[in-house]
């Protein structure tokens, strides 16, 4: 998946200003004799390092504060791993850099885990490994970061978060032109009509009521898997809130 699916879920903010990005990334990659891929070039560029989509945490070797720092990350990290197969053998399932193949991290999340390379074969081919020490271990994605973070923002890989990503649907409420926000397990709630709904199947329920009732309600809404998302703004009606405020005439 390329950066510009992701940028299309993911707005991403003012473009970082960073001199000589493309310099001082090469001679971080020379220093440290390790090539990065390019997907992650990209991304850091982009959205720069630090809080991505209110969740994700993303290293940068040009980032200035020992936490977000590739370089600091990687050698704390390498140590953490060391320790959690020195006491937990199993626990640690892959070799740790500076081992060939080795995990090297690139990302974190504000719960507390852990993103890394796999760092075999042709380095723009690494895969993803995700590692949430008090949960599921470890887990790999045989993707890129950018197909991984894209993934997580299209409901194809499961975040390491209840709710996450946050999904937005039109509300159904009769008399609401407003926004539902919910997740695929999680309650829903509008907070401008404050209604509520205990889950996804109420949700669902309620979109095809207020179809039935009112059809050009249909035009906010496509269905995937069997579940309602949102359709593009291009396809509601132009008259959206009009239409609604009709309604509360008759």
């Amino acid at each position: 998946m390329s950066l510009a699916a992701l940028k299309k879920l993911v707005p991403p903010p003012k473009p970082p200003d960073v001199d000589d990005f493309d310099a001082r990334w090469k001679e971080f990659e020379k220093t440290h004799k390790r090539k990065l891929p390019r997907d992650y070039r990209d991304l850091v560029r982009t959205y720069g390092e630090g809080l991505l989509a209110g969740f994700y945490l993303l290293y940068s070797p040009l980032a200035e504060s020992p936490w977000l720092n590739l370089a600091a990350v990687q050698e704390r990290e390498t140590q953490d791993l060391l320790q959690l197969r020195g006491s937990s053998p199993d626990r640690c399932p892959f070799p740790i850099y500076p081992e060939p193949g080795g995990l090297y991290p690139w990302g974190g999340d504000e719960n507390g885990n852990t993103y890394f390379w796999l760092t075999s074969g042709p380095t723009n081919t690494w895969p993803v490994v995700q590692y949430e020490p008090r949960g599921t271990g470890f887990l790999r994605h045989d993707c890129s970061v950018t197909a991984f973070l894209t993934g997580v923002w299209k409901g194809e890989i499961q975040a390491l978060a209840g709710g996450y990503p946050p999904i937005t649907l039109r509300c159904p409420i009769e008399t609401c032109a407003g926004w539902a926000k919910g997740s695929a397990a999680g309650p829903w709630y509008c907070e401008e009509c404050s209604y509520e709904w205990n889950d996804r199947e109420e949700m669902d329920a309620s979109i095809e009521e207020i179809i039935a009732a009112r059809p050009y309600r249909a035009k906010c809404y496509v269905q995937k898997d069997g579940r309602y998302a949102p359709a593009p703004s291009s396809k509601e009606p132009k008259n959206y809130a009009e239409l609604i405020e009709a309604e509360l005439e008759d």
